[in-house]
């Protein structure tokens, strides 16, 4: 027969032993979880601060440097030599703010996969404020806005400054119209302004495109997945159209 006062002896204790290892792993590694999160936690709102930083301060310097040098070239009184000296110099730092924006990119990119891109546009309104003539810019959004693949808003917002930038200081325009299209089967965000237009030969890629930088924004779209569209008029405005499909432009627990 068993002896049950034997059994309970053994059994008891030796289950209390088990149910306090266990409680005692699933609560430790709780606590390393939690730990861990923390710590992750503010490493991520260091990468941020440190990204918002060099935006607000550094890559914004640089910025107002770059728009001094665009007019210093454009003067009548500066001689040709003069004139490519200051153009070599304005293109340097042209570079380092490209650079700077990756820099923040990444930096941004490590702590958050989804960005606000409605948020970046509404950035660019500065870059309106610095220009020679009295610009308007507007933001507008069709549809329910929703986070984006990082990449997809990174790439988006930079070819709006750059469209935007274009229209500022080249085209002269008075009007800026940045259009956010947030649709189930794909993301459009189109620009356009009423300037001067830009020739049928820089838009086709066929002339030297100075400033205009429409090749980089087409390879900026190329490299998305995307197609990127330029009508222009010579002296009718120009719109610049970026179109990416869903699986590009949204994360894909969305759907």
């Amino acid at each position: 027969m068993w002896n049950l006062d034997g059994w309970l002896t053994f059994f008891v204790p030796a289950m209390a032993a088990v149910v306090f290892v266990v409680l005692a792993y699933v609560l430790r590694r709780g606590v390393f979880k939690r730990l861990h999160r923390l710590i992750m936690e503010e490493r991520l709102l260091e990468r941020e601060r440190m990204a918002r930083d060099l935006h607000d301060t550094l890559l914004q310097k640089v910025h107002g440097t770059l728009f001094k040098l665009e007019r210093l070239a454009n003067a009548r009184d500066l001689s040709e030599d003069h004139r490519r000296r200051v153009s070599e110099i304005e293109e340097h730092f042209r570079q380092i703010v490209i650079e700077g924006r990756d820099a923040i990119c990444r930096l941004r990119g490590s702590a958050s996969s989804k960005v606000d891109l409605d948020t970046q546009l509404d950035a660019i309104r500065s870059f309106a404020s610095t220009a020679d003539i009295a610009t308007t810019y507007s933001v507008r959004v069709v549809g329910n806005p929703r986070p984006l693949r990082l990449e997809a808003s990174e790439e988006a917002a930079a070819i709006v400054r750059e469209s935007a930038t274009n229209a500022f200081r080249h085209a002269k325009a008075k009007l800026v119209v940045v259009a956010v299209h947030y649709s189930d089967s794909f993301l459009s965000v189109s620009i356009a302004d009423n300037g001067v237009g830009m020739p049928a030969g820089i838009v086709q890629g066929t002339e030297r495109e100075g400033h205009w930088g429409i090749a980089g924004m087409r390879e900026r779209a190329a490299r998305l997945g995307g197609r990127l569209s330029i009508v222009s008029a010579v002296p009718h405005g120009t719109t610049v159209e970026l179109r990416l499909p869903k699986e590009v432009a949204y994360p894909t627990r969305t759907f």
